[in-house]
């Protein structure tokens, strides 16, 4: 995430020369492709081995793993933009549910002190001010 912020909070230098916070986002992903090789090898075995318990365990896999039109880098790149979407997915749902709670809970977490729910709230109407 460090690598990222450097990325997107400086000047975009990084797309003619490698800068560290781009070198740190090359090296985090060179370490999650790796990673998901090994993974995807591990899955391969399984499925070989015994294809049934794989489809129930892992049935998105199985799925893409039996499909014929699928290369290896295919099921590759499929693996890996679906865990990171995942992950994207959590973070966004984990930043969202913190923004509700703390904006518009009826108790602030922290606190303890009453504080309006967004529904609740009655709106300001504006009203001619005689000058």
């Amino acid at each position: 995430m460090d690598g990222l912020y450097q990325t997107l909070t400086g000047l975009p230098i990084w797309k003619i020369y490698p800068t560290a916070g781009y070198k740190l986002i090359a090296k985090s992903h060179r370490d999650f492709h790796d990673i998901l090789i090994a993974s995807l090898e591990n899955a391969r075995k399984e499925f070989k081995q015994d294809s049934d318990s794989f489809k129930l365990k892992h049935p998105f896999m199985f799925e893409v793993m039996q499909n014929r039109d699928l290369s290896e880098q295919d099921v590759t790149m499929l693996a890996m933009e679906t865990f990171i979407g995942g992950i994207d997915a959590v973070i966004f749902l984990n930043h969202f549910n913190f923004n509700v709670v703390t904006n518009y809970s009826q108790i602030d977490c922290l606190s303890g002190h009453y504080v309006p729910a967004l529904f609740s709230i009655e709106p300001e109407v504006p009203t001619k001010s005689s000058s």
